[in-house]
């Protein structure tokens, strides 16, 4: 790299120098950044929004790695060290959080705490209650639980972006414009990617899909679908409420069930076996979020069989 010294520079030259370098950093913010933001999110999907917003402004760590489930991981201490570090925590609502929230909260008291829910009406979390009936709702009622999958829904994620637009603004002022710009661009290239999905999915509209974990409450209710989930309370079903499932997915004509690479699909792989069935492996988890999120509708319209 080359160090200029602008003091050695001839006066007229030292100008010319100061007023190209004060060009270059409106022209591009990045040039006059010092060290990047150090950003920490919960899931790989929020890595790719905040670094499609934050650029070579950031730099962004994520929790939960790929294959790993946000419903059972456990921070590393290496993770831990970089949470110390971080100047921003982006929390969106997944079960890891409930715990490590106040922990962090209390360890390191200047880490910022962003929760890119805000703006963002939640849903309850759908049940199997169709399948089973309402007296096999658990005790503590799963309904009542808040589903934190907003990044599935790409109309959420806009609010999400300029979330985390503001909040990246407000610790890195010099930046602001810039973060601006690229939430812009961001949500534009969501507008462009909802049309595109809901073209792939218009077919199927007010379908019902058979899925093990319910994840894909938001993404469903954005494209016109409803899913059906059958575990229960987090756990897989026992052999009775296997029997109700295959029942009912015969009376359905139901011969696809979508599961999350995250989780067991022992259950599903048995109520699909008994059905001459296939199970179909979904991430909602995947990083490269539009690329993600087309092979997750695509796969969707290939397998789903009318009732």
């Amino acid at each position: 790299m080359i160090h200029y010294n602008i003091h050695r520079l001839p006066a007229m030259a030292s100008g010319a120098f100061l007023v190209l370098w004060m060009s270059l950093c409106t022209a591009v913010p990045t040039v006059c950044a010092t060290a990047p933001v150090q950003v920490v999110v919960s899931i790989l999907p929020q890595k790719y929004f905040v670094e499609r917003i934050g650029g070579r402004r950031v730099t962004v760590s994520a929790l939960v790695g790929p294959g790993q489930s946000p419903a059972t991981y456990e921070p590393s201490p290496r993770q831990m060290l970089t949470l110390a570090r971080a100047q921003i925590y982006f929390r969106i609502g997944v079960p890891i959080e409930a715990a490590l929230i106040p922990r962090i909260r209390q360890m390191y008291p200047k880490l910022r705490i962003s929760d890119t829910r805000e703006g963002v009406q939640l849903r309850l979390m759908d049940t199997s209650a169709e399948i089973f009936g309402d007296s096999h709702k658990p005790a503590h009622h799963h309904t009542e639980a808040r589903d934190p999958h907003i990044w599935l829904s790409p109309a959420l994620v806009k609010i999400q972006a300029h979330n985390i637009a503001r909040t990246l603004s407000a610790a890195d002022p010099a930046g602001a414009d810039y973060y601006r710009t690229q939430a812009q661009l961001f949500t534009g290239e969501l507008a462009e990617l909802e049309q595109e999905l809901t073209g792939a999915l218009s077919h199927l509209s007010g379908r019902r899909i058979l899925v093990f974990h319910p994840a894909w409450g938001y993404f469903a209710d954005q494209f016109q679908l409803q899913q059906l989930p059958v575990e229960i309370s987090g756990k897989e079903p026992s052999p009775r409420q296997l029997a109700r499932i295959i029942e009912f997915a015969k009376r359905e004509n139901i011969r696809v069930m979508f599961v999350q690479s995250q989780f067991s699909g022992s259950g599903a792989r048995a109520i699909m076996d008994a059905m001459d069935g296939v199970v179909v492996s979904l991430d909602p988890l995947g990083e490269s979020y539009p690329d993600n999120l087309r092979r997750i509708a695509n796969t969707v319209a290939q397998h789903f069989l009318e009732p």
